[in-house]
């Protein structure tokens, strides 16, 4: 192996292990549950994490009949309330949400999905994990509330900003 390629493989295997620091940090910062759940802060690290999917019904000849990610949702730890990660956007034209710049909400789920303790599916009103079926009582109690927490801590998590009124 030449100089230049040990040199490219050491640089490698420091930003592997930069990147597992930063995932550590990550993981336990800290998201508040709504007042309505336990109002408590909870490392990331330690919370379930809900991906919902809604269904999209098959329509003309060839659409339809699948499934999109949704919203993300966590589970309180305390009471099984599902609060919903709830990231307004709506100071950014329609036609540039879906830009991954302009999207908070991707922004978050690249950064944090896979810190969370678990991630559970969620296909309507059922809840799947590593393609098992949950039983709903396992999950939740059926109570949810919305969270604004990580959009109106925006900076804490590394998320793009709100615009600035003009």
């Amino acid at each position: 192996m030449s100089s230049l390629e040990a040199q490219l493989e050491e640089v490698q295997q420091r930003k592997t292990k930069i990147l597992e620091k930063i995932d550590e940090k990550n993981s336990r910062k800290k998201i508040k549950c709504a007042v309505k759940s336990c109002g408590k802060l909870h490392s990331i690290k330690n919370l379930t994490l809900i991906q919902t999917h809604h269904y999209v019904s098959p329509h003309g000849c060839t659409e339809g009949d699948y499934w999109n990610a949704g919203e993300m949702q966590f589970v309180c730890p305390d009471t099984k309330v599902i609060n919903r990660i709830m990231l307004d956007n709506d100071d950014v034209a329609w036609e540039d949400r879906g830009e991954y710049g302009n999207d908070p909400e991707s922004q978050f789920g690249k950064r944090y999905a896979s810190l969370f303790k678990e991630v559970i599916e969620g296909y309507g009103s059922s809840y799947r994990k590593d393609d098992e079926e949950l039983a709903t009582d396992d999950v939740t109690n059926g109570r949810w509330v919305n969270n604004y927490y990580v959009d109106k801590n925006r900076k804490k998590f590394g998320l793009v900003e709100r615009r600035k009124e003009s």
